[in-house]
């Protein structure tokens, strides 16, 4: 599955923030769910800073269930409802 994040923080922190939930296997959150699921582990995390990760979110149609986003923010929505051409 993909995951694409949203975030105003700086990116290292962020994953830093994911990678200690997983190893913690915090399952109120997304990613740790997915990385300590069955067949998947901290091992299989990879990571890379995007500029558009809203359009990406919407592009490759990430959000739950298709993917593990679980937010729907108002750009997204209004993405959705073609309200905003990319």
């Amino acid at each position: 599955m993909l995951y694409i994040g949203e975030t105003g923080r700086r990116l290292d922190d962020r994953i830093r923030d994911h990678l200690y939930d997983i190893r913690k296997n915090d399952q109120s959150k997304p990613v740790s769910r997915h990385f300590n699921s069955s067949n998947h582990s901290i091992s299989d995390f990879a990571a890379f800073g995007l500029s558009k990760e809203m359009r990406l979110i919407y592009a490759f149609d990430t959000l739950n269930p298709h993917g593990i986003n679980e937010r729907l923010t108002s750009v997204n929505l209004l993405l959705s409802r073609n309200l905003i051409v990319i």
